[in-house]
C-alpha cells in the first residue's frame, strides 16, 4: 500500500464520511501516483475529489498540499496543510508538511512550532529533527539545533543526512575537531557520498591539512564529476596550497570549468540586446551574499554611487537569508530577483529575459556558485569581480575586473577571461562605525611589540608559517596574536611547530571567536600584521589599515597572492610589500624595531588609507562604471561587424 494510502488508513478516525474511507485510499494512491509520474495537476483534481467525499480527511488535505507544492502555489499549500495538521493534531506528517513549508520561505519561528509538534508527535521522526534543527539554527539558536540533531543520531547513528549536517553545525560553531569526526563517520556510513567526502575536506581545509584536503577532493571529483558542489569545492580549496604555482591553478580551473561548459547547450541565437554603445547598461548582479557579509559591503557602496543614467543594477540573489543589510539594499536595485530555487538553465533564461547587458559574478567557485548559468551565456558580457581572486576558467566568462597589481602584463595566458583592470585598485573599503583607534599607552609598561595575524586560518600555509617563525626570531622578545584557529588539534599543531622551530608558545596567544566589537578591538594590541601567502588578505588589510597598523605581505605568484600588495600599493604603502621571503622577515623586522604603535603613528596610518583610492567610493564607481563602458563597447564593436559581414 502508498504511502498515502496507508495515512489515509491512519487518520480514519478523522473522517466524517466513515464509510467513504475506502473510496478516499483509492483516490490518495492514485493522486500520489500522479505525482510520481509528474502530472501535479492531475493529482490535485483526485486529492479534491476525495475531498469530496470526506471533506474532514486530514489525509486527503495533505494529499492536496504536496500536489499545490509540486505546482509551485505555496500559499495555497500551506493553507492545505494547515487544514490537514488542524483535523489530525496528533498527525506528525501534516505538522512536517507545514514546518517544512515554513522553512523553505524563511519562517522560521513558525517552521520551528509546526516540526517540535511533528517530534512530539512522532520522537524518532528523524526527518522532522533534521529539519527543525535547520529552523532553530536559521532562527541563531544553535545549541538546541545541535541537540535537535544529536536526537536524530541517537535515533538514527548511521543516518547520513544526520550526521551531515551535525558536522556541518559543528563546523559552523566553531568545534572542528567534532566536525572532523562527525564527517568521517558521515562518509563510513555513506561511502559514495559526494556531500559526506566534502564535509571532511572542509574540516580538513579550516585547521589547514590543505594538501589532504587537496588530495582528498581530487578523488571525490574524479568519483563524481558530474557534482557542481564538488567541482566548486575542489577548485576554492586550491587557493590555500603554497605547492601550485600560476599555471598549474590556471590549468586546474580550465579542466574543471570544462566540465560546466560540456553540460551548457551550444548557443544557437545571438543575443537580442541591442549593440548601442552609450544606452542605459542593465547590469545584473549574481550573488549569494546580499545580506550582512563582508563581500556585500563592497556593493553597498558602488549601488549608493552608481549614475543612475548609466546604470540599471539588478539583483540576482542566490540565498534565502535576509537580513537589515538586505531591506536596506532592495530599493537600491531597479529589479530584485529571488533566484535560489532556479536551476542553471531556468536562472540562464531569466537572466536573457530580463534583458542583461552585462552579467556580474559575485560568487566564483564558492558557497552560491553558479558557473553552470554562465556556461550557458545568458549575457553579451559576463564578468567576474572581486569574490574571488583567480581565473574561472570558462571561456564563457568574457573578462575578470582586475587591476594592474593583482595580474600585472604578462598574466593574461593564465585567464581564459579578458583582463580589465580598473585604473587604481579592484578593492574599495568602507569602514564600521564602531572600529575607533582609541589607543592608551597607559597600563601597558614594557609591553613587548605584538604581531598579528587576523585571517581565516586555512591561509597559514607552511610558507606563511615559516616566514612568521623567522619574523619573531628576527624580532627578540616580539609576541604573535592569531584568531581563528580552531581549538583542539589546529592550535596544538601549531604552538607545537612554533616550539620546535625555537619559539616559546607562551610568544603566541590564540584568541577565540569574536564579536564584531571584539575584533576590532583587537587590532588595539597589534602593532604590526603578518598577511598570508598564497592566499592573501583582502578586507582584512583594509581593517588593519584602518586601525592604524601596518601589514606585511609577500607578492606572490598568482593573482590571490596579490591581494595584499594591491591593497597596500593602492593605499601608498608599498614599502611593505616584501618581493621574497628574506624581504618579509626584513620589513617586519624594521617595523618591530620602531617599538609599540602609539595614538599618534596609529592615526597617521589611518588618516593616510582614509584619503586614498581605497576610500574614495564615488571615484572607484567612476572607475567601475568606466570598466562596464568600455566592455560593452567592445561587445557592440564586435556584434555590428558580425551583422555588417
Amino acid at each position: 500500500m502508498s504511502f498515502l494510502g496507508k495515512l489515509a488508513r491512519n487518520v480514519a478516525g478523522a473522517l466524517k464520511a466513515r464509510g467513504s474511507a475506502g473510496a478516499v485510499g483509492a483516490l490518495l494512491d492514485r493522486a500520489e501516483q500522479a505525482d510520481a509520474r509528474g502530472e501535479h495537476a492531475e493529482a490535485e483534481r483526485l486529492s479534491r475529489e476525495a475531498l469530496g467525499l470526506a471533506p474532514g480527511s486530514a489525509a486527503a488535505w495533505l494529499s492536496l498540499g504536496l500536489a499545490l507544492q509540486l505546482q509551485r502555489r505555496d500559499a495555497d499549500a500551506s493553507a492545505a496543510f494547515e487544514r490537514a495538521a488542524a483535523l489530525a493534531p496528533g498527525s506528525a506528517v501534516a505538522h512536517y508538511n507545514l514546518g517544512r513549508l515554513h522553512r523553505a520561505h524563511g519562517r522560521n519561528a513558525e517552521a520551528a512550532v509546526s516540526l517540535a509538534r511533528a517530534v512530539h508527535a512522532a520522537p524518532s521522526f528523524v526527518d522532522a529533527r533534521i529539519v527543525l534543527a535547520d529552523a532553530l539554527e536559521a532562527g541563531g539558536d544553535m545549541p538546541a539545533a545541535l541537540r535537535e540533531l544529536r536526537a536524530a543520531l541517537d535515533v538514527d547513528p548511521a543516518h547520513a543526512g544526520a550526521l551531515r549536517n551535525y558536522s556541518l553545525l559543528l563546523y559552523r560553531t566553531g568545534d572542528i575537531d567534532e566536525a572532523l569526526r562527525s564527517h568521517r563517520r558521515a562518509l563510513e556510513a555513506a561511502p559514495d557520498s559526494a556531500d559526506a567526502a566534502l564535509g571532511v575536506v572542509l574540516a580538513l581545509t579550516e585547521i589547514g591539512r590543505i594538501e589532504e584536503a587537496i588530495a582528498l577532493a581530487r578523488r571525490t571529483l574524479d568519483a563524481h564529476p558530474a557534482s557542481q558542489r564538488t567541482r566548486v569545492v575542489a577548485l576554492f580549496t586550491l587557493l590555500f596550497s603554497d605547492k601550485l604555482g600560476a599555471r598549474e591553478l590556471s590549468a586546474e580551473h580550465r579542466r574543471v570549468a570544462a566540465l560546466f561548459e560540456a553540460e551548457a547547450p551550444a548557443r544557437v541565437l545571438p543575443h537580442a540586446n541591442v549593440p548601442e554603445p552609450g544606452k542605459r547598461l542593465r547590469v545584473g548582479y549574481l550573488s549569494g551574499d546580499l545580506h550582512a557579509h563582508t563581500c556585500s559591503l563592497l556593493l553597498e557602496h558602488v549601488l549608493e554611487h552608481h549614475d543612475p543614467d548609466a546604470v540599471a543594477p539588478i539583483a540576482y540573489s542566490l540565498s534565502s537569508k535576509a537580513d537589515a543589510y538586505t531591506e536596506r539594499m532592495r530599493p537600491r536595485f531597479d529589479l530584485w530577483r529571488d533566484v535560489q530555487d532556479l536551476d542553471d538553465a531556468a536562472l540562464a533564461a531569466r537572466i536573457e529575459a530580463d534583458g542583461v547587458d552585462i552579467l556580474v559574478d559575485l560568487a566564483g567557485y564558492t558557497t552560491a556558485s553558479r558557473m553552470g548559468a554562465f556556461a550557458r551565456r545568458p549575457a553579451p558580457v559576463q564578468v567576474t569581480w572581486f569574490a574571488y581572486i583567480s581565473t574561472s576558467g570558462l571561456t564563457s566568462m568574457t573578462h575578470r575586473l582586475t587591476d594592474a597589481v593583482l595580474d600585472p602584463p604578462g598574466t593574461e595566458p593564465f585567464n581564459t577571461e579578458t583582463l580589465q583592470r580598473l585604473p587604481r585598485s579592484l578593492w574599495s573599503y568602507r569602514p564600521p562605525h564602531e572600529a575607533r583607534i582609541e589607543v592608551s599607552d597607559a597600563g601597558h609598561g614594557e609591553r613587548p611589540v605584538c604581531f598579528g595575524s587576523f585571517n581565516r586560518y586555512a591561509k597559514a600555509s607552511e610558507t606563511t608559517l615559516g616566514l612568521w617563525i623567522a619574523a619573531l626570531h628576527a624580532a627578540p622578545g616580539s609576541t604573535l596574536t592569531m584568531l581563528t584557529v580552531p581549538r583542539g588539534e589546529a592550535q596544538r599543531d601549531l604552538l607545537e611547530r612554533f616550539e620546535a622551530a625555537g619559539i616559546d608558545r607562551a610568544r603566541v596567544r590564540l584568541l577565540p571567536r569574536l564579536t564584531q566589537s571584539e575584533y576590532y578591538a583587537a587590532y588595539r594590541e597589534v602593532d604590526v600584521c603578518f598577511d598570508t601567502t598564497p592566499y592573501s588578505g583582502g578586507f582584512t588589510v583594509c581593517d588593519a589599515l584602518w586601525m592604524g597598523v601596518p601589514v606585511v605581505t609577500l607578492r606572490g605568484e598568482t593573482s590571490v597572492s596579490r591581494s595584499g600588495s594591491s591593497i597596500l600599493a593602492s593605499a601608498g604603502f608599498g614599502e611593505w610589500i616584501a618581493d621574497g621571503a628574506d624581504a618579509y622577515v626584513r620589513i617586519a623586522a624594521d617595523l618591530a624595531r620602531h617599538g609599540r604603535a602609539d595614538g599618534a603613528r596609529r592615526a597617521a596610518i589611518r588618516e593616510r588609507f582614509r584619503v586614498s583610492a581605497l576610500m574614495d567610493e564615488a571615484g572607484y564607481t567612476r572607475d567601475l562604471e568606466r570598466a562596464y563602458r568600455a566592455m560593452w563597447k567592445a561587445w557592440c564593436a564586435a556584434r555590428t561587424a558580425a551583422l555588417l559581414r
